[in-house]
């Protein structure tokens, strides 16, 4: 997707896929970390996840094709006093010169074409340190060419990533947002070189 796609979104004011708040998932997975860590957020919208980790005191960067939306973003963010790094450029092709604890996945990976799925989780494997994770809420149903969202399995997923990570946790999302019943799964991946 192009940049200017979802600028047009963000200006429209525009985003059913945003729950107003961060996934209960990962409010229950990150609550009791360790927060010296870095995370990388890869198309963080409007930042309902990025606020509340780095309210948490994690150090947090997000990567954003939107300028639309990393305003809307930092805007929030300087609401609340919170500093989120931001860097803007595109998910399948993105390296950073600085590595990161954790790799924090939320809307982003079904807006990404099927056959560019393969350099998204390089692009993961890059970015990540040597010891870090993958943590994700991905959809589950069938794949179509009619998205965003273009959908996913767990055997899609299993396939992209069994590679380069040891796939820690894989399950239905049992913390789901009410706007989410549905085909979601939860993913923590760990990076084995």
């Amino acid at each position: 997707m192009k940049a200017d796609f979802w600028d047009e979104h963000y200006q429209n004011n525009h985003f059913p896929w945003d729950l107003g708040e961060a996934a209960p998932a990962f409010v229950k997975f990150f609550e009791n970390k360790n927060k010296a860590k870095t995370i990388l957020i890869p198309g963080a919208g409007r930042g309902n996840d990025a606020l509340f980790l780095a309210k948490l005191g994690f150090d947090v960067t997000v990567l954003e094709i939107s300028e639309e939306a990393i305003k809307i973003l930092l805007a929030r963010a300087n609401e609340e006093n919170l500093v989120i790094k931001t860097l803007p450029g595109d998910v399948t092709n993105f390296i950073s010169k600085e590595k990161f604890d954790f790799w924090v996945e939320h809307t982003c990976f079904c807006a990404i074409k099927p056959e560019k799925r393969k350099n998204y989780v390089e692009t993961i494997t890059k970015n990540l340190k040597p010891t870090g994770f993958f943590v994700g809420l991905l959809f589950d149903f069938p794949l179509t060419e009619e998205g965003p969202p273009f959908g996913g399995s767990k055997k899609d997923y299993e396939t992209l990533f069994t590679k380069n990570f040891s796939l820690e946790i894989f399950e239905e999302n049992k913390f789901k947002h009410e706007k989410r019943q549905k085909n979601e799964l939860f993913l923590v991946a760990k990076l084995v070189r």
